[in-house]
């Protein structure tokens, strides 16, 4: 008997549409977040640039949006995950549409696997129902035998009734 292995299923061109618009609605949200801090005063010893922040997310979103162009499902959930673990600052609520894409997109099941799958156990049903049965003097199908059964001991001693 072979076993079934997962089959990489590429994004759909549907997939690819959302994927795009959400990486974009990304965007736009990570510039409009960074870029009028730009002249804004940073405390002295705060290691944090507002340009560094805006150049890590623009990247991740080029990187996810690389890996959904190539149609990978794997690369493309993982980055798009990314994304949402971005650099988000105090509005990390608006990276909640990158994180239902990434993860939709990194566990989605491939519907030929669960076809084959479901095929192999109604295959595997249908012999086990076909296996022939013994049947009694009634014509019905006997229980099969338990393998927990135990009969009962024989004793050896004689019986008390006779002294």
């Amino acid at each position: 008997m072979h076993r079934l292995r997962a089959v990489k299923t590429p994004l759909s061109k549907t997939e690819q549409k959302v994927g795009f618009a959400i990486l974009l609605y990304a965007l736009i949200a990570i510039c409009a977040l960074w870029i009028p801090k730009f002249g804004e005063h940073v405390a002295k010893g705060v290691k944090s640039d507002p340009k560094l922040y805006l150049a890590e997310g623009v990247a991740l979103i080029i990187i996810a949006a690389l890996s959904i162009w190539r149609k990978n499902r794997i690369l493309a959930g993982g980055f798009t995950i990314l994304v949402a673990f971005g650099p988000w600052g105090s509005l990390i609520v608006f990276a909640l549409p990158m994180l239902a894409f990434g993860s939709f997109t990194l566990f989605k099941k491939d519907p030929e696997v669960m076809k084959r799958r479901r095929e192999e156990i109604a295959r595997k049903r249908q012999e086990k129902s076909t296996k022939p049965t013994a049947t009694g003097a009634d014509g019905r199908a006997l229980p099969q035998a338990s393998k927990r059964y135990t009969p009962p001991a024989k004793s050896n001693s004689r019986s008390r009734t006779k002294k």
